[in-house]
């Protein structure tokens, strides 16, 4: 008996939506996707004159080719000042109710064919939301003073943002400049990105703001991240989602610009005594995945784990071993642990590493971590993985009460802050507990004749940050963070490079806080709801406002 044709195509259906379901970002280097734009407009019973939308269209770029862009109505296509394709529909201002729509098919895949980065001049100053204070600078350069090359202080500077700055969806209808980001440590894919590109800027290599969509492993959404010129080429990096050089293939473009400010669409009307409440345009969009394919293997990843087993509250190193392939590639790492296994540090936001690596070099790169206590007479078994670009590397650390375990007592000071505030300059350490016991003493900072000292306590597995207010009397000055326990020390220099340009910072620079400003009165937020307002004028939607990761 032949099966209902209605059965047949449910059942293909509901394949391809098990296998949409099915795919991880980190592993899938080529990628087919339909983007479907539609916007609903509400004239509210009015007639205009004259009604007219701008927006982006998805252009042919190193990392990907439109094949199919249709549009209802149709619409022209010209290009702005940045390069960006634009469509332009030219809509019945008569109607009150009308749909006008984008449907566009693109092939992406990132490659090793990097555009030439010709304009890169033009990518090297501040703009609107790309503000490099003296702290910002003298962060970035702090970092950059440990490497020889563009491309190694780059590297480093993605791993800083993506490690330290944590991502909360309260920013959603927010766009932070990178002064602000700097300071809150907080944000969502925007503001990943302009404290990127403003550290980037900083120490003189140019870098640009391109607007995408992306698949986070559940669903999609508009997204952002950056690109660096590096020896003549554009190389893709994403700070939030901690890829450089090599991006997943989810990552589908439509724009690029200074900053956010750039990534707007327009819209135009010509009317007389028209009622701007009851004017309304709506915007919806879908991404599915039509097809997907796996990385080629770029690099050889192996896990090292303890051989023995270990005991409870033990310190043990977690491993891989990598080896290159015949081009230059970060590889993002992130390691995975049960939730019982602590990665100091890491309750903060996270640990993950972004590798650099030469053709064919090798490295090896570890992870602390500290296991729990155990209960008598079992055998645990903690599975580990650290999830890369394309593959993942798995293991199992075996433990038991009864195995050996060496208490430890370890501090370590890993990021060191200022910020100018007034007259004075707040000097902040991040204390690192990379030992399997609780530590307390004290902590002191010297500067010149001057020192201060403040008591702290830290758990296991944890981190605090401890502030300093000290008197501005130079632009640039020295000193040391001093940790004192009863059995531990360590010194931490540090120097401070203030510039002659106060930078605007909140009371609490170094609490780490939602925002509370209210988002600037054109940023329509998550509702897409518009009101279009005056005879003639143009109102900036920010596409990223929709849903930005």
């Amino acid at each position: 008996m032949k099966k209902p044709f209605f059965a047949i195509i449910l059942a293909l259906l509901l394949l391809h939506l098990a296998s949409a379901a099915d795919i991880e970002p980190k592993k899938t280097g080529t990628a087919t996707a339909n983007i479907k734009l539609e916007w609903r407009v509400d004239l509210g019973g009015q007639t205009l004159n004259e009604l007219q939308v701008r927006t982006f269209s998805f252009g042919n770029y190193a990392s990907q080719n439109r094949v199919t862009e249709i549009t209802n109505p149709p619409a022209s296509e010209s290009m702005d000042a940045f390069g960006n394709k634009i469509k332009t529909f030219n809509l019945d201002p008569s109607k009150n109710y009308q749909t006008f729509s984008m449907n566009s098919q693109v092939d992406v895949r990132f490659g090793f064919d990097f555009p030439t980065a010709g304009d890169s001049g033009n990518y090297l100053k501040d703009s609107k939301y790309i503000i490099s204070t003296p702290e910002i600078r003298s962060k970035a350069l702090s970092i950059a003073s440990d490497y020889a090359t563009d491309l190694e202080k780059v590297v480093a500077i993605a791993q800083f943002v993506h490690n330290n700055v944590r991502y909360d969806k309260a920013y959603i209808s927010l766009v932070k400049g990178s002064d602000a980001v700097y300071t809150e440590r907080a944000g969502t894919c925007d503001e990943f990105s302009h404290l990127f590109i403003a550290m980037v800027r900083a120490i003189g290599i140019p870098a640009k703001f391109s607007a995408s969509y992306v698949y986070s492993g559940t669903d999609w959404g508009a997204h952002a991240f950056v690109e660096v010129a590096i020896d003549g080429k554009w190389l893709p990096f994403d700070p939030t989602f901690n890829e450089g050089i090599i991006l997943d293939a989810t990552h589908i473009k439509f724009g690029e610009g200074f900053d956010q400010g750039d990534i707007k669409e327009d819209i135009s009307i010509k009317s007389f005594g028209a009622d701007v409440s009851k004017i309304k345009l709506i915007r919806d969009f879908s991404v599915n995945f039509e097809g997907t394919g796996k990385f080629p293997k770029l690099f050889e990843i192996e896990m090292v784990l303890p051989i023995n087993t270990v005991g409870e509250k033990s310190i043990e190193e977690v491993k891989v071993k990598l080896k290159n392939g015949p081009n230059r590639i970060a590889i993002p790492l992130s390691l995975q642990v049960p939730p019982e296994v602590k990665i100091p540090g890491e309750n903060s936001v996270n640990e993950d590493k972004l590798v650099l690596l030469m053709p064919g070099e090798e490295k090896e790169i570890a992870w602390k971590v500290i296991l729990p206590p155990l209960q008598e007479g079992y055998d645990y078994k903690f599975p580990v993985k650290v999830e890369s670009l394309g593959q993942n590397a798995e293991g199992t650390i075996l433990a038991s009460k009864d195995a050996n375990a060496e208490k430890s007592e370890e501090l370590q000071i890993t990021d060191i802050t200022s910020v100018e505030n007034g007259g004075l300059v707040q000097v902040a350490a991040k204390i690192k507990n990379l030992g399997n016991v609780d530590s307390a003493g004290t902590i002191a900072i010297k500067v010149g004749d001057e020192t201060q000292e403040k008591p702290f306590s830290i758990t296991v597995g944890s981190e605090i940050i401890v502030g300093f207010t000290l008197k501005k009397s130079l632009e640039k000055f020295s000193g040391e963070f001093v940790i004192n326990t009863d059995k531990f020390e360590v010194t931490q220099p540090f120097s401070v490079n203030l510039e002659s340009t106060p930078a605007p910072t909140p009371d609490a620079p170094f609490v780490i806080s939602t925002p509370t400003n209210e988002p600037e009165s054109y940023i329509p937020g998550v509702r897409n709801e518009y009101a279009i307002t005056g005879i003639v004028m143009f109102l900036f939607l920010f596409l990223f406002l929709v849903k930005k990761w």
